[in-house]
């Protein structure tokens, strides 16, 4: 639960990620929307949308001239990705502090659709919505 601060482990910060959702899941359980985490991000979509939002995927971006007027733009790219794009005015100092950004260790997770639960010998894991393997 701690790892999911992002921070180091070593960090005394992440202990408080691992206390509060350690805690939230003891009393509330752990949230899984029905039919999956994907009906999560639809939803959330959907949310937008109905605000009058405009999604565009899989799209490659130059120039933020080259996307249509709007108020806000959300890009899911790292700090020096964005500074590639032409057009975007920061200020000298963010400009600097995103050049400077360090990245950390990488993470990904893999969700796995099984036609038969995995021979677990422990008890415990068999009972277990979610197994964390590293």
């Amino acid at each position: 639960s701690a790892a999911h601060s992002t921070l180091p482990l070593t960090n005394i910060a992440s202990a408080s990620f691992g206390l509060v959702l350690t805690t939230s899941a003891h009393k509330y359980n752990w949230p899984f929307p029905k039919g999956g985490a994907g009906n999560f991000t639809g939803a959330l979509l959907d949310y937008y949308r109905s605000l009058g939002g405009e999604v565009i995927l899989n799209t490659w971006v130059e120039d933020i001239r080259d996307l249509p007027n709007a108020y806000a733009y959300m890009f899911d790219l790292t700090p020096k990705q964005l500074l590639k794009i032409k057009g975007l005015n920061f200020n000298a100092l963010y400009r600097k502090r995103m050049e400077a950004f360090h990245y950390g260790a990488g993470v990904f997770k893999v969700d796995w659709a099984l036609s038969e639960p995995i021979p677990f010998t422990s008890e415990k894991c068999k009972k277990a919505a979610t197994i964390h393997l590293g």
